[in-house]
């Protein structure tokens, strides 16, 4: 009976995934295609590197790129894609609901621009850690860390009409702050403290002011005499809307930039970049960007949590000139190295002989 129950299970998704997969073939052949500017997918398995290859297609698909990816096949979808991708926390997955790629043969029409392959990409991200200096940056490309997938989905990734606006001189952070999730950050590995131990080294701090609601975070930006705090918000208690996100950052000067779960590099850096705000950041964390951010010109540094602690002090009592070229060169960084032109733009060079994108926890694999 159990065997006959398994063989039915199978069966059933068997014919599951094949209905989608022939829903995904028919729309790709009805796809408009943008432009003679292509990209060609021949990797072996792109689910390897999770939400991070949906943001570096959607980068493409942004520019006017028409993609495709000719060999793609009912076998791989069912086996590689399709019961791993079910999950709607896997972005991955957000390339077959977008109908980003054509599934179908090249026209000989047109000309192939950029092909994606096994021995071209690599999820190898934290190569520089191992490898120093950084390789040749002619041949070798490093794709920064990006947004959250679903502002680059919804369209939330440029929703700001402007970055110039008065802002609160505090420092702001909001996130997660799940035990289960941050503990596992490798602190010995990357030479700096998870989020979870800087917010507990934080609360003791006397410019720190607790904030519980949406409503008292409102107070707080509405009035002009409160300032000059440090703001840490679980958004587990207090969550604020995606679409809202980009235009609460901008409401302030100064990013605390936390680590993520299992390694230090985080959406919500390049989100507070793309804003103007001014990264506070751990040394290591800022090494590990391609450039690197430096101190005092698009970014604040730290080494330990006692020097973050004299940091924001400093940062507090800067002046509006110092704040304000401080707050330009960190929107420029964004501009120039993260945004989806900048990146397209950097991966059009012919000579390229590696193109390292991140791979989560994968990426956190490999250098361990």
């Amino acid at each position: 009976m159990k065997k006959i129950k398994k063989h039915y299970r199978k069966l059933a998704n068997f014919k599951t995934a094949f209905f989608e997969f022939k829903k995904l073939t028919k729309k790709s052949k009805v796809t408009e295609v943008k432009s003679d500017k292509l990209l060609v997918i021949e990797l072996s398995d792109p689910s390897i590197y999770n939400r991070y290859f949906y943001n570096f297609i959607k980068f493409f698909d942004i520019c006017g790129y028409t993609i495709y990816w000719p060999d793609f096949t009912l076998t791989d979808y069912r086996k590689k894609y399709f019961n791993k991708n079910q999950h709607p926390s896997n972005y991955f997955n957000l390339i077959f609901k977008e109908n980003l790629i054509h599934f179908k043969r090249i026209p000989k029409t047109h000309q192939i621009k950029i092909v994606l392959t096994d021995q071209l990409l690599s999820a190898d991200y934290f190569h520089l850690k191992r490898n120093n200096p950084v390789p040749d940056s002619e041949n070798v490309f490093f794709v920064p860390m990006s947004m959250h997938p679903l502002f680059y989905h919804r369209g939330y990734w440029n929703n700001l009409e402007s970055t110039l606006k008065t802002r609160k001189k505090s420092i702001f952070f909001s996130g997660n702050f799940k035990d289960e999730d941050y503990s596992q950050f490798d602190q010995e590995l990357f030479k700096m403290s998870n989020r979870l131990e800087t917010r507990e080294f934080l609360s003791n701090n006397i410019y720190y002011n607790k904030i519980n609601t949406k409503n008292e975070l409102d107070d707080f930006i509405e009035n002009k005499d409160d300032d000059s705090k440090v703001l840490i918000l679980d958004a587990q208690k207090m969550k604020i809307p995606n679409q809202e996100w980009r235009y609460y950052l901008s409401e302030f000067h100064f990013f605390l930039a936390l680590p993520g779960t299992k390694m230090p590099l985080c959406h919500n850096l390049v989100e507070a970049l793309s804003c103007g705000c001014i990264p506070i950041i751990h040394q290591e964390y800022a090494k590990l960007l391609v450039p690197e951010l430096i101190h005092l010109k698009n970014a604040l540094i730290y080494s330990s949590l006692k020097s973050l602690e004299i940091l924001i002090a400093k940062a507090l009592t800067m002046s509006p000139k110092e704040i304000s070229e401080l707050s330009n060169n960190s929107y420029n960084y964004y501009k120039i190295n993260m945004s989806p032109d900048a990146v397209v733009k950097s991966l059009q060079t012919p000579n390229l002989e590696n193109i390292y994108l991140q791979a989560s926890y994968n990426s956190v694999d490999l250098i361990k």
